[in-house]
């Protein structure tokens, strides 16, 4: 994980997972990696305590070229938990300062935005895929990808008082000319 000139996590802190972004071209596909523009990841003590907020990272986007408008990207999520919310959220443009252009409203993952999840699995590791239809991929060329998991273990108490403990990330593609 890069922290792009912070001092990295706190101790015992879990970050979010590894992401890969697939894309297909007329005879391979090709995998990068990706890492999160901004995350919130709950430290190990479970308190309830806010986490910290890393990002805006405006260099940690991702920038691919889409070849088969009919095909479909895939984000990869190593994780052992499916997330309990992905959704989509689609720019005009992404300015230098890594802050997306215009406004824009989450839409979940589903199939009426282009997008589902799946089990899937990349180089024997288990994961998520956020699948995207390479059509509403060109509809905007800058979407984030935002996923939250909920912690387990959290203790009843914590939840009554504060609410469902979370982490979450975002992930940001940009779709460049071809």
């Amino acid at each position: 994980m890069d922290y792009r000139g912070s001092d990295g996590p706190a101790r015992g802190v879990r970050l979010p997972p590894k992401a890969y972004l697939a894309t297909k071209s007329m005879s391979e596909i090709t995998w990068q990696a990706v890492s999160p523009v901004e995350y919130a990841w709950v430290g190990s003590d479970r308190s309830g305590r806010p986490p910290t907020v890393v990002g805006p990272l405006p260099d940690a986007w991702a920038r691919f070229r889409l070849v088969n408008p009919d095909g479909v990207t895939i984000l990869f999520l190593e994780a052992d938990q499916a997330p309990s919310l992905v959704s989509l959220s689609r720019y005009p443009s992404l300015p230098p300062s890594g802050v997306p252009a215009g406004n824009s409203s989450p839409a979940p993952c589903s199939s009426e935005v282009g997008c589902s999840m799946q089990r899937c699995q990349r180089q024997e590791k288990s994961g998520e895929c956020v699948v995207i239809s390479n059509h509403a991929l060109l509809a905007q060329p800058v979407t984030v990808v935002f996923a939250q998991w909920l912690v387990p273990g959290v203790p009843l108490a914590v939840i009554r008082r504060s609410g469902p403990v979370t982490h979450s990330a975002s992930w940001g593609l940009v779709r460049e000319p071809s």
